[in-house]
């Protein structure tokens, strides 16, 4: 349940077939050009002079990722390692992050508005004067599940 004992487990199973390696570089690079050209149009070319502006930069890497996808896949297999490292430590946190969030936000107050109002969703407390804690369901409220499909 830590983080590198999960980041490891996913890592180990990760596909690492030319295929799955050209589709990395030519997905990611795809991104990176656009991304470049795009900050290259809209942000402007406001770099000091003698220097790469920074959109240039990003372009051509995701270009160079592209050819390098096409042609020879299995270079990017360390790149390819690093990028899902990250991506599944950054998964690992914001899964976290959203379920304290959702019990947070969600869960604590209904609870706390199920408990002010009196409701208890579990019968808790022992009845003594029972011979038994089955609860008896009517069979006409049953569900059939052959006839919903």
């Amino acid at each position: 349940m830590s983080l590198i004992d999960d980041v490891k487990g996913s890592l180990g199973g990760l596909d690492l077939s030319p295929r799955a390696l050209r589709r990395f570089g030519l997905l990611v690079g795809a991104v990176l050009l656009a991304l470049g050209l795009w900050l290259w149009r809209y942000a402007g070319q406001h770099a000091p002079p003698g220097a790469v502006p920074l959109p240039a930069l990003v372009a051509v890497f995701g270009a160079a990722l592209m050819a390098v996808a096409a042609v020879t896949p299995s270079r990017l297999r360390v790149l390819y390692r690093r990028w899902m490292t990250l991506a599944f430590t950054l998964g690992w946190f914001t899964s976290r992050l959203l379920l304290i969030a959702i019990f947070c936000l969600v869960v604590t107050p209904i609870a706390l508005v199920a408990r002010l109002s009196g409701k208890r969703f579990l019968d808790l407390k022992p009845d003594r004067g029972a011979t038994s804690y089955w609860t008896r369901r009517d069979p006409a409220r049953r569900v059939d599940h052959r006839k919903l499909s």
